[in-house]
């Protein structure tokens, strides 16, 4: 079973040393079958893997951005003489709500906020 288990660790982590090999049809049959199953299977636990690795990502996306937009209106509120800038609430929860619903058009579809921003001098 030992030799089995280091014959497999070898084959499947592309190394084959070598030092054991198949020696009979019969084995070399089962050793193709068994080296096709460890690869699928080790293609589904990177997969697997990758894909908790995305979904996390993601849920850090949203307090990343969030995190931007408030230092966007900290500036404002620096360049602003330390005043809060109008319906700054409003302007937040309305981009939280956007990229909790879809990201990628968060800015493109209302670019014409900005435009409304107040121009404080």
């Amino acid at each position: 079973m030992i030799t089995l288990t280091y014959f497999a660790f070898t084959s499947l982590s592309t190394v084959g040393l070598g030092d054991y090999y198949p020696l009979s049809n019969l084995e070399r049959i089962l050793g193709a079958i068994f080296l096709l199953f460890g690869v699928m299977l080790t293609s589904m636990v990177i997969e697997s893997l990758n894909a908790m690795l995305t979904q996390v990502k993601m849920s850090e996306e949203s307090f990343d951005e969030t995190d931007k937009l408030s230092l966007f209106f900290g500036t404002l509120k620096k360049f602003n003489g330390n005043s809060v800038v109008s319906k700054q609430e409003t302007i937040e929860n309305y981009f939280k709500f956007r990229w909790e619903n879809n990201k990628m058009n968060a800015l493109v579809d209302d670019i014409g906020l900005f435009i409304q921003l107040p121009v404080e001098v």
